[in-house]
C-alpha cells in the first residue's frame, strides 16, 4: 500500500501517485504523462517502481497495461492505463482490489452492464436448451 503521506524518496511513481490523487485526476480527465521527456529521455518505468504499482487489469481501450497502486487509508485507489506514448492516469473512488463490486457501480458502470448483459444472454440460452430438452421428440 502507498503511503500519501512523507517524502517520495526519488521515486518517480510514488511522486505520479501523489499528484494524481492531490489534483483530483479522474477517468474523464486523467493526469497523462509522456513516456519520454522533452529532451527524450525515457520516464521510470511501471515495474521500476520499487513495489509502488502493480499490474493489474482494466476495461479494454487499446492500451498496453494496466497498473494500479492500492492507498493507505482510502477506499479509492490510483490506475495508471499504459499506451504506446504515454500513461493516463487517475483515482478510481472505489479500488477493485479492496472492493470489485463497489468499483464497478461507481468507476466503470458501462463494464457493469456489459458482464449483466452476457450473464442475461447465457442465462436464457442455458433456459431455451434446457427447455427443448424436455419436449423430446416430436
Amino acid at each position: 500500500m502507498v503511503s500519501l503521506s512523507g517524502p517520495s524518496g526519488g521515486n518517480f511513481w510514488l511522486s505520479v501517485v501523489r499528484r494524481t490523487f492531490r489534483g483530483g485526476y479522474t477517468g474523464d480527465s486523467p493526469l497523462v504523462i509522456s513516456k519520454s521527456t522533452a529532451r527524450g529521455r525515457r520516464v521510470a518505468r511501471p515495474e521500476e517502481s520499487a513495489g509502488v504499482l502493480f499490474r493489474h487489469v482494466g476495461e479494454p481501450k487499446g492500451q498496453i497495461a494496466d497498473w494500479r497502486a492500492r492507498i493507505d487509508g482510502s477506499e479509492s485507489g490510483f490506475h495508471a492505463v499504459e499506451y504506446f506514448d504515454r500513461y493516463e492516469c487517475h483515482i478510481d473512488e472505489v479500488d477493485p482490489t479492496k472492493d470489485p463490486v463497489g468499483h464497478l457501480v461507481r468507476d466503470s458502470p458501462g463494464t457493469l452492464v456489459a458482464v449483466g448483459a452476457v450473464a442475461a444472454v447465457a442465462g436464457a440460452a442455458v433456459l431455451a436448451y434446457t427447455l427443448s430438452r424436455r419436449k423430446g421428440p416430436n
